[in-house]
């Protein structure tokens, strides 16, 4: 059964900022979404598991990626962008070795646990942000920064008129059967997505990821910002179909329940290779929202 999670989040103190975070797995036992809070650091991770579903030193393949890359973030480095990026590959690749699994990898790319991120660190009277991916951020509660898959946007497409086309057929079909079909319908490309698109410059449908492999400059997406020109920074994982009204947690949790009331299966105007059910919600959500001081 799906809980109705209480508002427990997390509240941090600096110098320069405040932080509140609120981070739930699609289950009430995983959650492959991390976050960093430190001085000058702070960042959303969102892991990704193999299709293969291979266990990593005892983690899912998400779990192991989005706790190794907040390890890297948080206590490693203040690098910045292509750097801190190839860090994070390199980082990856050290582990998979570690672990025993640099062959598993190295010969079924579809295996590989991969990450994407957000990070913003504070470098003297700046913000850089170093975007890898659909971690998106908000900036003063205005200016929204996204990237979307367009993979993910194909898939959702051809899901939801599979689904669509069932329920014609069907209408009484239930909820877990819809979704299965909604599965299979992309079933093909969700297991060679990571192989054909994932860190591949050359194809319309590339996108970056850390995965152990190089990831093309044009998938490293880097922002530079005055700090005394923001007052307030959201962060947050693709768990949340829809930003908040004002920048608060309960805002953010009033966005997502009005997206599940409305488009549970996400077939709707919330279009995604994946939906809710009563088990499981579409996705591991995270927000970060930083005060600026």
């Amino acid at each position: 059964m799906r809980e109705e999670h209480l508002l427990n989040s997390e509240t941090k103190e600096f110098e320069r900022f405040s932080v509140n975070v609120f981070s739930r797995g699609k289950t009430p036992t995983h959650n492959e979404d991390s976050w960093v809070a430190t001085d000058d650091t702070l960042a959303v991770i969102d892991g990704a598991t193999p299709k293969t579903n291979d266990s990593f030193d005892g983690k899912t393949g998400g779990e192991f990626a989005s706790q190794l890359a907040r390890s890297v973030i948080q206590f490693e480095t203040n690098l910045v962008g292509e750097a801190l990026v190839n860090l994070l590959t390199a980082r990856f690749n050290e582990a998979f070795s570690r672990i025993g699994v640099s062959q598993l990898v190295g010969t079924n790319p579809t295996a590989r646990p991969t990450a994407v991120l957000t990070v913003a660190r504070i470098v003297g009277d700046k913000m850089i942000i170093t975007q890898v991916s659909d971690v998106s951020f908000r900036i003063n509660a205005t200016q929204v920064y996204t990237s979307p898959l367009v993979i993910d946007e194909v898939m959702a497409q051809k899901r939801t008129e599979a689904i669509k086309r069932a329920q014609q057929t069907n209408s009484n079909m239930s909820a877990d059967k819809l979704l299965a079909i909604g599965r299979e319908a992309i079933r093909d490309t969700l297991e060679t997505q990571v192989r054909q698109y994932q860190n591949n410059p050359e194809h319309p449908f590339g996108y970056g990821a850390i995965d152990g492999r190089p990831v093309p400059k044009k998938f490293i997406k880097i922002f530079s910002f005055d700090l005394k020109d923001i007052q307030t920074l959201e962060i947050f994982s693709d768990g949340y179909f829809k930003v908040a009204d004002e920048p608060i947690i309960s805002s953010w949790e009033r966005a997502f329940r009005e997206v599940e009331e409305e488009d549970p299966y996400k077939i709707g105007r919330f279009t995604s290779t994946k939906g809710s059910s009563k088990e499981s919600f579409t996705d591991d959500r995270t927000i970060l929202i930083a005060r600026i001081q």
